[in-house]
C-alpha cells in the first residue's frame, strides 16, 4: 500500500488519476503552506438569556501567535468593539493566566468548559473583563466566561456605570475559507465525474 501511494500521478492508473487529484486539492485547500501564518476568522453568536434577543460578531486569532484581534460585535443594534491595542496591554496584564494576548477571552469562546477546568481547576464559573468602544464618547465593559452547567460561553454587557445592559450565552465557529470550500467541491466534483464515467 504505501509502495501504490508514493507513485507518481502519471504511473497511476487512468481510473484512478482524477480521485488522486481531487484528494490532493482537497487536502491543500485545508491543510496552510508551511511557514504561512494560520489566520483563522471566527463568527460569534449572542443569545440574551432573559429576552432571547439575538447578535452577532467576530474576531479573528492567530494559531502561530496565539494573538487575537479584531473583537466586535452587533447586538440590538448596538456595535461594540474591543480595541486591539486594548487586548494587546491592558487585557495581557489584567489576567496572569493568559499567555498571550486576548488568549483568555479565545479560551471562554471556544472551549469554556475545559479552559475552566484545566486551567483555573474551577468546577463553577469564571469570567474576564474588557472595557469596550461602543462609539467614540461612550464606553462600557465587556465580560466572557464559562459555567460548569453549559457548553457555551457567557457574556456580560455593562454600561460604564456597571449597570447589566444584556447577559446570555455566547457561541464561536470558524468560517470556513472560500479558497478551501472551492478546493472542496472540485475534489466532490472529480469523484463524481469518475463515477459517472465508470457507471456509463
Amino acid at each position: 500500500m504505501d509502495t501504490f501511494l508514493r507513485q507518481p500521478l502519471s504511473q497511476l492508473p487512468k481510473t484512478l488519476r482524477t480521485p488522486a487529484l481531487a484528494c490532493a486539492l482537497m487536502l491543500a485547500g485545508f491543510m496552510p503552506a508551511t511557514g504561512q501564518a494560520a489566520i483563522v476568522n471566527y463568527a460569534l453568536n449572542f443569545t440574551d438569556s432573559h429576552t432571547h434577543a439575538t447578535g452577532s460578531g467576530s474576531f479573528i486569532w492567530n494559531t502561530d501567535t496565539e494573538i487575537m484581534t479584531s473583537l466586535n460585535w452587533n447586538f440590538s443594534g448596538v456595535t461594540g468593539s474591543v480595541l486591539d491595542s486594548a487586548l494587546a496591554t491592558t487585557y495581557h496584564s489584567y489576567d496572569p493566566i493568559a499567555g498571550t494576548y486576548g488568549e483568555l477571552f479565545y479560551r471562554f469562546l471556544t472551549a469554556p468548559q475545559a479552559y475552566l477546568i484545566a486551567e483555573y481547576g474551577l468546577t463553577s464559573a469564571s469570567v474576564g473583563e474588557m472595557p469596550y468602544n461602543v462609539s467614540s464618547s461612550y464606553f462600557g465593559f465587556v465580560a466572557f466566561g464559562a459555567e460548569k452547567t453549559s457548553s457555551l460561553g457567557t457574556y456580560r454587557f455593562l454600561d460604564k456605570s456597571y449597570n447589566l445592559a444584556t447577559e446570555g450565552y455566547v457561541s464561536a465557529a470558524p468560517v470556513p475559507v472560500p479558497a478551501a470550500i472551492w478546493l472542496f467541491c472540485s475534489a466532490l466534483a472529480g469523484f463524481g465525474f469518475v463515477r459517472t464515467r465508470k457507471t456509463a
